[in-house]
């Protein structure tokens, strides 16, 4: 066992101010970004990612990358359904410097180009006051929705320098690559509007609006929800607040409560003691990284307890969270740990709390298919067939491929079960000093 830790180094800090304009769907921000060079060379220009301006024409990266997974909708897009960043003033260091909004042809990545040299060690401050159009999350499941506002990649953060700058596009992935950073942000609404994020929320009620202030230490991203309704619940572990609106109603709190707690001392068992206080786990994050054949049936084919396929689902969200809030890593490049780690430990969670569950669920007890093999089947059996299927149809693309140049069956399903499977093989060659 071990635990993931950042790279040594001061952490950057975000203080932010945000003003929503619901009419309009325009944030109004002031934010000022403290940036610590923790590398051993002088940096003469600072990158920044602008992801919320990825929605802006149809020729984001994104709108392309939507393009190759046959989504048109954002390349036809309405305009009043894009979104957009206006930049109206940046400073370094109070002093007005000149920056580039298009880096290579990449409209969500800004060059500041540094009037004077940033040396190893030394740190410096970005003023920058900005607009952010919010796009329609009908695109990417982030943005306005029917009832509010569902944000992700929503401000400017600095990219990461490790002997060189990791430059990344929105390609509806969820895998920016960040630091560790600090976070003060203020935001003010209509008193209407709940709040729910993974930082600390506090909020003072000032007439016909309510100021929030949201705090976080050493946190790789700020999701924030904003809506009319409180979807949100929390419900108290031993270790963590888990906050999600991914919930069965079915299932009493208590209940709910128990297994939030046995998963997560499951998962601190291998990849040891989560470092924060939350883990925020949102319905829309969860829907594009779902358990393909559990998640994608129809309501009325349940061939599975309501339990268990809840206590998988918030499983597999609740160990993609820790990984990714706990390990500093390129996801874009490699994924393949990452989505290793999470089947891993799916696959060691059902063997010793679900040994019986088959693949077909209680399908396999039905008169007429019992007899089959595939029913005979356990369900951790699938990960073994699904990549032997691929193997066998020459479909198979090696773990170190980068996931934007992997076919969607393979980023989504293959390429996870069979880095899963590899972890699983050499814990059982080497033991289970493996994590």
């Amino acid at each position: 066992m071990c635990s993931f830790t950042q790279i040594n180094g001061q952490e950057h800090a975000i203080s932010l101010e945000a003003q929503l304009d619901d009419k309009e769907d325009i944030l109004r921000i002031n934010q000022r970004i403290v940036y610590y060079n923790n590398s051993d060379s002088t940096l003469t220009n600072i990158f920044l990612h602008n992801w919320a301006n990825g929605y802006k024409n149809n020729k984001a990266p994104l709108a392309n990358r939507l393009i190759e997974d046959y989504d048109k909708s954002l390349y036809f897009a309405n305009q009043k359904d894009r979104g957009f960043t206006r930049i109206n003033n940046l400073t370094v260091d109070f002093e007005a410097t000149p920056f580039i909004e298009v880096e290579n042809g990449k409209i969500d990545v800004i060059k500041i180009v540094l009037n004077a040299p940033l040396a190893s060690k030394k740190s410096i401050t970005i003023n920058i006051a900005y607009d952010v159009k919010i796009p329609n999350a009908k695109f990417t499941s982030y943005g306005k929705t029917k009832t509010g506002y569902h944000l992700r990649y929503w401000y400017l953060v600095p990219a990461v320098f490790q002997d060189n700058w990791k430059i990344m596009s929105n390609l509806n992935m969820d895998d920016l690559l960040t630091n560790s950073t600090n976070y003060t942000i203020k935001i003010t609404l209509p008193k209407y509007y709940y709040v729910s994020s993974n930082l600390n929320e506090y909020k003072t009620p000032k007439g016909a609006i309510n100021e929030f202030l949201l705090l976080g230490q050493k946190k790789t991203e700020v999701l924030l929800n904003i809506d009319t309704k409180d979807n949100y619940k929390s419900f108290k572990t031993t270790k963590v607040e888990i906050k999600t609106d991914l919930y069965n109603t079915v299932i009493n709190k208590k209940l709910s409560a128990d297994i939030l707690n046995r998963q997560l001392e499951f998962i601190q068992r291998f990849l040891g003691t989560y470092p924060h206080e939350k883990i925020f786990i949102d319905e829309a994050s969860q829907a594009k990284n779902p358990i393909y054949g559990l998640n994608q049936l129809p309501n009325f084919i349940r061939p599975f307890p309501d339990v268990f396929e809840w206590d998988l689902t918030m499983l597999k969200a609740m160990s993609k969270k820790y990984i990714d809030n706990t390990l500093l890593l390129d996801k874009r490049n490699d994924y393949w740990l990452t989505d290793g780690l999470q089947t891993y430990l799916m696959m060691n969670y059902v063997s010793e709390y679900y040994p019986e569950i088959k693949l077909a669920g209680n399908i396999s007890k039905i008169w007429g298919f019992k007899n089959f093999n595939f029913s005979k089947l356990n369900f951790n059996d699938k990960y073994p067939f699904v990549y032997q299927y691929t193997a066998r149809q020459f479909i198979d693309q090696a773990l170190n491929t980068r996931s934007d140049s992997l076919s969607n069956f393979n980023r989504k399903i293959a390429g996870k079960y069979k880095a899963g499977l590899g972890l699983r093989y050499l814990a059982d060659y080497i033991g289970d000093s493996i994590i």
